[in-house]
C-alpha cells in the first residue's frame, strides 16, 4: 500500500487530496484500488478540519 495524491485547482487555489491505494492484479493487469480517501492533509500529515 502507498499514498497517492492528486492536485485540483478550485477558485484559483491548488488543493492536494490524498488517498491510500493498493495494487491488485485483475485479468493480467495491475490496477490501483483505493483503500481509503484521506482528504486534504497539511505538511505534518494531519487532516484539515473545516
Amino acid at each position: 500500500m502507498y499514498l497517492c495524491h492528486s492536485r485540483i485547482r478550485k477558485d484559483g487555489k491548488t488543493h492536494t487530496y490524498w488517498r491510500l491505494v493498493r495494487s491488485v492484479r485483475r485479468g493480467g493487469k495491475v490496477l490501483q484500488e483505493t483503500v481509503a480517501q484521506l482528504g486534504e492533509l497539511d505538511a505534518e500529515g494531519r487532516a484539515r478540519t473545516t
